[in-house]
């Protein structure tokens, strides 16, 4: 009998393209959205979801609503990759890593990001780190606060590293993953993740507890996850 296949987004993941009442309401100007989406690009390989991430919010903090020059180019993945040192990040988002590793960990994320956002003029951006390493009350609380002091200005973003699959439902995992969030509707308690790995996935909301779960599960190679808010 043929393999019956699965719905691509499982029960904690709604795609923006079937829900998007959030945007269409007025007292909902969504900034990081915004900010955001202009500049959200793909990840190239199944390595750099990273390098995706830190592209989309590189650009989102320094070009989006801002005064440009005509000479003044976006920042793209192999830009970046070429101009940050920080972590080996270039050798670590290509399949044989370093050492067999590959991908960040959080803290070299948060690293990797304040070096592009130095280099792109930002000095020095605030990058406040917060590791999960529980799915507890307290855990959910700060990250509600977090999600909606971030939505009140596109002057600030939110990175996630997370387990893809528990909020996808894709079978095989796990899967650590990087993405930025887009947006936080308060009333419903979700956050929108702009998922980078685009040859699957479009943004999808996802509920803020189910975002906790996939941060604080840990990998021997990643450890725990967690989010990053960078402010400018």
């Amino acid at each position: 009998m043929p393999q019956q296949l699965q719905p691509k987004y499982g029960s904690s993941a709604t795609p923006v393209s079937s829900d998007h009442t959030y945007f269409q309401q007025p007292e909902h100007p969504a900034p990081d959205y915004w900010a955001l989406s202009p500049f959200y690009l793909p990840q190239r390989n199944e390595y750099d979801c990273s390098a995706a991430a830190v592209a989309a919010v590189v650009n989102a903090l320094t070009r989006a609503n801002r005064p440009l020059k005509e000479t003044d180019r976006n920042a793209s993945v192999a830009s970046l990759l070429e101009a940050v040192t920080t972590a080996r990040w270039a050798e670590r988002v290509q399949k044989q890593g370093i050492d067999g590793r590959v991908g960040l960990t959080l803290e070299q994320l948060a690293d990797v990001l304040m070096e592009a956002l130095r280099l792109q003029g930002i000095p020095p951006p605030r990058i406040e780190t917060v590791r999960v390493t529980a799915d507890d009350p307290a855990t959910r609380v700060a990250w509600r606060k977090a999600l909606a002091a971030n939505e009140a200005s596109a002057d600030d973003i939110i990175l996630i590293h997370f387990i893809q699959d528990t909020l996808t439902g894709a079978g095989g995992g796990p899967y650590p993953h990087i993405s930025p969030i887009g947006a936080f509707d308060a009333v419903t308690d979700r956050a929108l993740v702009m998922d980078v790995d685009r040859d699957y996935y479009e943004p999808y909301w996802s509920p803020a507890d189910m975002i906790v779960k996939a941060m604080a599960a840990s990998t021997p190679q990643y450890g725990h996850g967690g989010w990053i808010r960078v402010r400018r």
